[in-house]
């Protein structure tokens, strides 16, 4: 029993460690200069009507750029469709993201907030960016929650707040990713690097939290039974 106990502990020890190394992830990072924008457009107002590949100056090497035409619509960076689709495995996972800004003056909050997830009928938003977290001149990273731990909010951020059931459904049929490109009400320009949807797994602290468990409880189990 001791044997057959060990092996089952140690094979969901192995398998969670598996899971976390073999985490699914969608990645656009931007340092191939064969793939440019990897399929990354803009919405909006862009100077020239679309973002541009910069070879070098990313988090590092390449990133996407985009400027500001003043025409008075917001920008936002549109994913490709690799992020599009019945991403439901990764509901409690993480979208992860760098961003650069210029300039840092007049910076403005959207109602259609900073991240939209959008799927046909259903839209859901939450804003990134705050007086206590705004963008900078140099790449800082930027992490979202994919689950109610975020204030997702049904159609613009004054909207009602997002359900797991909401979280499920937009993530069910994705038809959109947008992250908002464009911070300050004047002619500005956003850098845009490393993004990364990622399903939530374990951490190995955690698998070994789990295995203590297992062993506490097998301990007990054996006193009682004696």
């Amino acid at each position: 029993m001791k044997i057959q106990y060990s092996l089952c502990a140690g094979a969901l020890l192995l398998s969670l460690f598996t899971a976390h190394a073999g985490a699914a992830s969608i990645v656009s990072d931007f340092d191939n200069a064969g793939n440019g924008l990897d399929g990354w457009t803009v919405i909006g107002d862009p100077v020239g009507g679309a973002a541009t590949y910069q070879a070098t100056g990313g988090n590092p090497g390449g990133f996407a750029q985009v400027s500001d035409n003043g025409a008075g619509a917001v920008i936002y960076w549109a994913a490709p469709s690799k992020f599009h689709g019945n991403l439901s495995s990764y509901l409690g996972g993480t979208l992860r993201f760098d961003m650069s800004q210029s300039p840092l003056a007049n910076l403005f909050l959207a109602t259609l907030g900073d991240i939209q997830l959008v799927s046909p009928g259903l839209t859901l938003v939450t804003e990134v960016f705050s007086n206590a977290n705004l963008p900078t001149l140099a790449f800082q990273t930027e992490t979202v929650s994919l689950s109610t731990s975020t204030a997702w909010r049904v159609g613009t951020t004054g909207g009602a707040l997002a359900t797991a059931s909401d979280l499920q459904t937009v993530l069910g049929n994705v038809t959109g990713i947008l992250i908002r490109g464009e911070i300050s009400l004047l002619i500005d320009t956003n850098g845009l690097d490393n993004v990364v949807l990622e399903q939530n797994v374990p951490e190995p602290s955690t698998a070994a939290l789990l295995l203590a468990g297992l062993a506490a409880a097998f301990a007990f189990r054996k006193r009682v039974s004696h």
